[in-house]
């Protein structure tokens, strides 16, 4: 008698146990589970086993659910109509990004429905799922909060245009487009024609074109940081200098001055130093030119100067040798310092 008293005291309190709360043994949590009497018993001991109680969360509006995870019983409060703040997402199985996502957000629900918060910065994302996915959830996480693990002060906000992803700054486009005038050969001025103008608006419309002048100024500042590199890649080897002088078409006359060097790997580096301006082709006047280069330059370890056997050339050799003969890097008083070639430069 007293197992069937306790048998029928179980079933009473599952009976009156509202049924959109629990689902036992059925799919359907909203339908009542109903008992055949030749099984009665097995229902009973299944009733107090350790069994797993499933609750829909779309389904708690009003009432909430407290759960004993000892004994798997379920008591249920009754209580005024409130809004549920923490939810429990069931998660899908072998779903990788739904997994990662829901590590760093909190299911909630407000007053507009369901709410993922950020665990980090508690910013609200709307989480209805059958609506919306966790793409944005995912994105924020990687690239939008601050206080996230994942968040990378180096990487700059991006747009996306057509599947891909673009850095915006100015700085950078005007270094490009510095570079391109210097390497196109082009006016300071391209910038102020129109066509250009609409040819930049339509790639960028963010950059607004600079002005020629500071366009110049973008350009010295290049030609100033390229120095100093290049000065730095020069420093420990010994230079070979080579020199060469003509007359343009406008009865100018012009010096260049070539550095020639093998590095560290063996790799032959040549580079112009200098394209000056010389008032005439004198010996004396091409030599002060050349020193003056090269305390520009900063060069002393000259090793070779190779140059032709024109009479100002030896001017210029012997002047070098009595001016550098005491720095530092010189080989032998600079006694092997000249060359002698013959240079062809045609320009046909």
């Amino acid at each position: 008698m007293s197992g069937h008293t306790s048998m029928e005291n179980d079933l009473d309190s599952t009976a009156s146990t509202p049924p959109s709360l629990v689902g036992i043994g059925s799919d359907h949590p909203s339908t009542k589970p109903t008992v055949r009497p030749e099984s009665q018993a097995r229902t009973t001991k299944s009733i107090g086993a350790n069994r797993r109680v499933n609750f829909h969360t779309s389904e708690i509006r009003g009432q909430t659910s407290e759960v004993d995870r000892q004994s798997n019983s379920t008591s249920t409060k009754t209580s005024p109509v409130r809004i549920t703040k923490h939810l429990k997402i069931k998660r899908r199985q072998g779903s990788r990004v739904s997994l990662d996502v829901w590590d760093h957000f909190t299911p909630e629900e407000s007053e507009d429905g369901p709410v993922a918060m950020c665990n980090y910065c508690g910013q609200v994302y709307k989480c209805n799922r059958s609506v919306h996915g966790t793409s944005t959830l995912r994105k924020h996480v990687m690239d939008l909060c601050t206080d996230s693990p994942f968040w990378d002060p180096k990487r700059r906000r991006k747009l996306s245009f057509g599947g891909q992803e673009h850095h915006f700054n100015i700085e950078d486009f005007r270094t490009a487009l510095a570079k391109m005038i210097i390497l196109d050969e082009m006016p300071f001025r391209v910038v102020e024609g129109e066509g250009f103008k609409c040819y930049s608006k339509t790639l960028e419309p963010r950059f607004d074109l600079p002005s020629r002048t500071t366009v110049a100024r973008d350009c010295l500042k290049i030609y100033i940081e390229e120095k100093a590199r290049l000065k730095k890649s020069m420093k420990g080897h010994r230079i070979c200098l080579t020199t060469d002088t003509w007359v343009s078409i406008q009865n100018l006359s012009y010096m260049s001055l070539t550095a020639h060097w093998v590095d560290s790997d063996w790799n032959l580096h040549k580079r112009i130093l200098n394209f000056c301006l010389v008032s005439d082709h004198k010996g004396e006047t091409l030599a002060e030119k050349l020193e003056e280069c090269l305390l520009e330059w900063d060069i002393g370890n000259i090793f070779t100067l190779p140059v032709d056997n024109a009479s100002s050339n030896d001017v210029v050799v012997s002047y070098l040798k009595a001016i550098s003969k005491d720095w530092e890097g010189v080989i032998l008083k600079n006694e092997f310092l000249h060359i002698r070639c013959c240079m062809l430069c045609p320009y046909r």
